[in-house]
Formats: C-alpha cells, sequence, structure tokens
C-alpha cells in the first residue's frame, strides 16, 4: 500500500494596501488575508472592505493575464482568454512583497483597484483582518 506524507504548513498571512485609483483624497484599505485565499474568496473580500454591493462584474488583472469568470464566447471571439478565478490562490499569483495587482469592478463605471502584497506575515492568533483604511 502506498502513502503520500504530506506536512501541513502553517497559513501564511499577506498585508495588502488596496487602493481604488482615480480618487481625491485616496481611497484605501490595508487588509490581512490568507495567502492561500483563491481569487474568487478575495473578491468577496474586496467586496466587503470597499463597501461594494457584488451587482457587477469584476475581474483581477496580474501583468498581462486576467482572471475572473471565463466567458466562453472569447474563444469563439478569439479574444485572450479570461483565467478562472476560481483555481488560482493569491500564493501563486501573487508570492513576494511588491508584486502588484489590479481589480475593476464594475466595466461600466471602471473602479479600478491597485492591489499590493506589503508584507508575507506568518500567522498569528488574534490578528485582526483590516488594519487600517481610509
Amino acid at each position: 500500500m502506498r502513502t503520500t506524507n504530506t506536512v501541513e504548513r502553517p497559513q501564511e498571512i499577506y498585508q495588502i494596501k488596496v487602493t481604488l485609483l482615480g480618487t481625491d483624497p485616496p481611497i484605501w484599505r490595508q487588509l490581512l488575508v490568507p495567502a492561500a485565499l483563491i481569487l474568487e474568496q478575495l473578491h468577496h473580500v474586496l467586496q466587503l472592505a470597499m463597501g461594494w454591493e457584488d451587482s457587477h462584474m469584476h475581474e483581477f488583472r496580474i501583468g498581462q493575464q486576467r482572471f475572473g469568470k471565463p466567458d466562453p464566447m472569447e474563444r469563439a471571439l478569439g479574444g485572450p482568454r479570461t483565467a478562472s478565478e476560481r483555481t488560482v490562490r493569491l500564493f501563486d499569483v501573487l508570492g513576494r512583497t511588491g508584486e502588484k495587482a489590479v481589480y475593476t469592478y464594475d466595466f461600466g463605471d471602471s473602479w479600478e483597484h491597485k492591489i499590493v502584497v506589503e508584507k508575507r506575515l506568518a500567522p498569528e492568533p488574534g490578528r485582526l483582518p483590516c488594519l487600517r483604511g481610509r
């Protein structure tokens, strides 16, 4: 009988800063999130943190790749393909301090948010999910 040995590693925490672009004064949040979140879960965190109502489409752009809910018509139209946000973990696409993403909410109004990984932290009981914001 074959067995697989796995070592359970502690869940790393990312301190991220989310800034709504094009606002004066700046609107931002500093959040603590598990590095293992899938992007779909991060979308829900951002909706709560920014006070949005999750009533519009959204996407993440990391480098040249887009992540969101893939549209079957993209392939038929020959455009760039949106990767599924349901299969990608935060640590897979933003693995280092200083890495950035853009989260767009509501394609009509195009509310763009810059996401920056500020710190990678070891888990610690009692850490609050939202440190501060404006």
